[in-house]
């Protein structure tokens, strides 16, 4: 009897010891949930609180004669901890999207604000043509007596970034583009097609109007985002989007620029390579990717690195700038580990400066008179 009477006492204190680990668990759990609950409510009011600074703090300048408007986050100081940073001889730019305006990217921007002074041009939306592009920003650097520059752009403001370090070389320092090596010879048929039917929305062309027709389905891709998250990125796009005139001024450009600014077969010659340093930002499992433009980007500029990001979805680049904008600071300051390597095949390196292989088997295919179709996937 009095061992039955231990083995149930036994057996009761180990049930209340169970229900105490279980009950610490559960709190655990909940403490947990609540914490991530609150962390995420803290980014999302983070973010809006930027975002509201940065419009009340920053009010577009109007350049004179022109239609041209830009942002100019000249004070270099953190919206956060309002403390002020070394102001670097260099200016960075930065071209917004094709489907949405600057005020988008106002994560990437006063991220970059904190360690340089940053313009981020207005693109007119009557515009539609790239040396059009080009000359307007080079007015702005006139007017605000900027020597060389950092450039970057994403998408349609990629293309626009490239333009411009075609015809104004000696004014860039570094060149960083994310998301243009898609399929140029599909795109050219997409946004012709687009043109007759006056419809903008299509999968291909969403990729270089960024910002421009984003669902919250689309949003399903960033798992890490909350719906509140997801909300207010929503509300951003659609505030700051693109109008219809804007987007079918910025089709008529790039069929321009396919057709007669950036040739489809590859033919270099050594003058026409853009000696700057590069960093090219790609999403290599996007199904519109395109390893022969990619190719064909790295044959232009010799010194050409490659950093492949993660996510499949085009607006990456967009909704998540501070990540974007670490990668740029990372890629100016010369970290070497920036770049990725090459999952695409082991047959030609295009890491680190590593285009000689690629461009004499191009120049060799070249003197036995055959050409290469760029853009067929």
């Amino acid at each position: 009897s009095s061992s039955a009477n231990s083995l149930k006492v036994s057996r009761t204190t180990q049930d209340n010891n169970n229900n105490s680990t279980n009950s610490n668990i559960i709190n655990s759990n909940n403490n947990n949930n609540l914490n991530n609950s609150n962390s995420s409510n803290n980014i999302n009011i983070d973010k809006q609180r930027l975002l509201e600074q940065f419009i009340l703090s920053h009010t577009p300048k109007r350049l004179r004669g022109t239609t041209w408007r830009y942002y100019d986050i000249s004070h270099n100081v953190n919206l956060i901890t309002q403390q002020y940073h070394f102001q670097s001889q260099y200016v960075c730019i930065v071209i917004h999207d094709g489907g949405v305006g600057p005020e988008a990217h106002f994560e990437l921007l006063l991220r970059l604000s904190e360690q340089y002074r940053v313009i981020a041009p207005i693109l007119p939306e009557e515009l539609n043509e790239f040396d059009d592009f080009s000359a307007g920003i080079e007015l702005i650097l006139q007017h605000e007596k900027i020597g060389r520059i950092f450039i970057y752009g994403s998408s349609f403001g990629g293309l626009i970034a490239l333009h411009f370090a075609k015809l104004y070389n000696e004014r860039v320092k570094s060149i960083i583009i994310a998301q243009t090596s898609l399929n140029l010879e599909l795109l050219a048929y997409k946004a012709n097609k687009s043109l007759k039917k006056q419809i903008y929305s299509g999968k291909l062309l969403r990729r270089y109007f960024a910002g421009h027709s984003v669902s919250t389905k689309l949003l399903t891709n960033f798992s890490d985002f909350d719906n509140e998250q997801k909300s207010l990125w929503l509300n951003v796009l659609r505030k700051f989007g693109a109008s219809k005139q804007a987007l079918l001024s910025r089709t008529q450009a790039l069929v321009e620029f396919i057709t007669n600014g950036f040739p489809l077969f590859i033919n270099i010659k050594e003058e026409q390579m853009l000696h700057i340093n590069c960093l090219i930002i790609e999403a290599d499992e996007d199904p519109f990717f395109s390893k022969q433009i990619l190719d064909q980007r790295c044959l232009c500029i010799p010194k050409a690195d490659i950093h492949y990001f993660k996510r499949t979805s085009y607006i990456y680049t967009l909704l998540c700038g501070a990540e974007i904008a670490d990668i740029i600071l990372r890629f100016i300051a010369g970290d070497p580990t920036i770049a990725s390597n090459h999952k695409l095949g082991d047959d030609i390196n295009l890491v680190s400066n590593s285009n000689t292989n690629l461009r004499n088997v191009i120049l060799n295919q070249q003197n036995n008179n055959t050409t290469i179709l760029v853009g067929n996937d």
